[in-house]
């Protein structure tokens, strides 16, 4: 589905991204800049309601709704809605052909399954909470061989990139020693919060054992009783609140 909208966005200027609302007036699959995309998640349930009322009414094939400096252009496929973000000056009938394509694949393919969105807040906490667990075996490594402590954790990084290709798309280990924390926070939005924790807690392990085939197994055990000290005082502190 994702392939479908990014060809749709490629076939002609003016269109800025296309999402799909699935029959619960969820986003289904989107191809969208990131500002479009919290717009997107705030307006579905809007106009799939919209579309039910219309369609109780009359058949139609499409809604165009003026937004801001944009277009969005909403197109009826089976229960299903196509809604492409548009330029204000967009030809709407070249438009309206070119994308025919696009609203067959719609209509046939599987859509995936929807993945709830994890509140920022919450992002951001287990982010800021795995920056710190990182720190521990990064510093550590990287006190031995500086920069090379990048390189070090990259190579065994393949083991848990294949097990969490979503949220560790293009993330990579940078010279502290950290891998690319911002990258994962952006790719947080393509997974469940379960997947975010167990991916960052795979990667968290494979940096030990990166510390303890490098740098050996004394200095990786006070890694982990560093680690499991900040575990317990992290409980702790989510406890009396």
């Amino acid at each position: 589905m994702k392939a479908t909208l990014e060809e749709l966005k490629n076939i002609m200027s003016g269109i800025r991204g296309s999402f799909v609302i699935d029959e619960k007036g969820g986003v289904a699959a989107e191809d969208l800049p990131e500002d479009l995309s919290e717009k997107a998640g705030k307006i579905s349930k809007l106009l799939n309601y919209v579309s039910d009322v219309m369609k109780s009414t009359r058949e139609f094939e499409r809604i165009i709704v003026d937004a801001e400096d944009m277009k969005l252009v909403v197109m009826t496929v089976n229960n299903r809605l196509l809604v492409v973000v548009t330029d204000k000056n967009i030809n709407l009938p070249l438009l309206k052909l070119v994308s025919r394509a696009a609203t067959s694949k719609v209509k046939h393919e599987r859509l995936p399954p929807r993945i709830a969105k994890i509140d920022p807040l919450k992002v951001a906490q287990i982010i800021e909470r795995y920056t710190m667990l990182f720190s521990v075996p990064a510093d550590k490594l990287s006190e031995i061989f500086g920069s090379q402590a990048a390189s070090m954790f990259n190579s065994k990084f393949h083991e848990v990139r294949g097990d969490h290709p979503l949220l560790l798309k293009s993330v990579e280990f940078q010279d502290d020693g950290l891998p690319e924390m911002d990258r994962l926070k952006s790719n947080s939005k393509l997974v469940s919060y379960d997947d975010l924790v167990a991916g960052l807690e795979d990667i968290l392990l494979s940096m030990l054992e990166t510390l303890k085939d490098t740098a050996g197994g004394n200095i990786a055990d006070r890694a982990i009783d560093e680690i499991i000290h900040i575990k317990d005082a992290d409980k702790e502190s989510s406890e009396s609140v």
